[in-house]
């Protein structure tokens, strides 16, 4: 009998594992048609997996952010009030710092982590808005929006097996803000 839970309790802890932090974000829209403070992530299978808000949701206030995918979680700052070339993104033991590749022109970013250089940068399509975040002149993964100049929805297309989360929510804010504040 003993042999029996003790096979059944292993079981379900290997199936737990399996399926365990597996969110992986295949597209993002923002909650309101209007209004870009709040974005919603999505699975492969259209289901809801995590967020991210500006934290002051009534003041025209958008240098501190809050994100949450499942038990992941962090916040994103701006490092110095008014000067929205330079944030900081925090989770758990991970610090991310990121700046404009070049002062006052936001579609190439520099991203920091772990002493890695990615670069964020979109591409000069004016037709479309599409972004690739690459490391030694590798794509990582490439960020499109669904719709025609529409900054509303963007789906995230991998070529790496593993991107880090919070790198992940780094290159998704910076696409999600830097389009739609043109």
């Amino acid at each position: 009998m003993y042999a029996f839970f003790r096979a059944v309790f292993i079981g379900a802890l290997v199936l737990c594992a399996t399926v365990g932090f597996s969110q992986d974000i295949q597209f993002m829209r923002s909650y309101y048609a209007d209004d870009f403070r709040d974005w919603i992530f999505f699975d492969t299978e259209d289901q809801e997996i995590g967020s991210l808000r500006a934290r002051f949701q009534l003041k025209e206030d958008y240098s501190q952010w809050d994100f949450r995918l499942g038990e992941f979680s962090g916040f994103i700052l701006q490092r110095w009030n008014g000067r929205a070339n330079e944030w900081e993104i925090r989770s758990g033991n991970t610090f991310i710092t990121v700046s404009a590749t070049w002062p006052g022109q936001f579609d190439s970013w520099r991203i920091i982590s772990k002493d890695q250089v990615y670069y964020l940068i979109r591409d000069r399509d004016p037709q479309d808005f599409t972004w690739q975040l690459s490391l030694d002149q590798k794509t990582i993964c490439r960020i499109y929006n669904l719709y025609f100049r529409d900054p509303r929805d963007w789906e995230i297309e991998k070529f790496a097996e593993k991107i880090d989360p919070a790198l992940e929510m780094t290159a998704l804010f910076l696409v999600g803000f830097y389009s739609v504040k043109e």
